[in-house]
């Protein structure tokens, strides 16, 4: 195990959050070299002094997870890392629930045909568990900040 503490110019990894909607009232657990570093809760950032070296960085939440981000760092060098949920989130499921409720309105009020109203379901379930399914390892988004 790597020994994550101070030393002569100190190292930092700074994870910063997005806030979100969805996933606004868990905190993502934060891993690094596969061991537990901390949280950090919606819109937030954690904080880690470290020692130069080489790491490995990834989150969890619930089942769902991001891929490993290797890095090195050097000596009293500043890492920041933006961490955020399934992107897409933010627009798709508003949209699709929007046109969900229009092809309910029509389908009742105005006769359309009720396969549209089935198939449309069956492709929104699709598309809403998708990320949580077969996309859990790609769920979360770890990228590096260079602002």
């Amino acid at each position: 195990m790597k020994p994550y503490l101070y030393c002569n110019k100190v190292s930092k990894l700074i994870v910063i959050r997005r806030s979100e909607y969805l996933n606004r009232s868990r905190n993502i657990r934060l891993y690094l070299d596969d061991q537990p570093i901390g949280s950090v809760a919606n819109g937030k950032s954690f904080e880690l002094d470290l020692k130069p070296g080489n790491y490995s960085l990834n989150a969890k939440i619930d089942w769902c997870r991001s891929q490993k981000y290797s890095f090195l760092i050097s000596e009293g060098e500043l890492k920041k890392m933006k961490l955020t949920g399934f992107s897409k989130n933010k627009w798709i499921v508003p949209i699709l629930a929007m046109i969900q409720l229009l092809l309910i309105v029509l389908t009742f009020y105005v006769g359309l045909n009720s396969i549209f109203l089935t198939l449309y379901s069956i492709s929104l379930l699709l598309v809403i568990f998708y990320p949580i399914s077969v996309g859990r390892n790609k769920y979360l988004r770890l990228v590096e900040d260079y602002s």
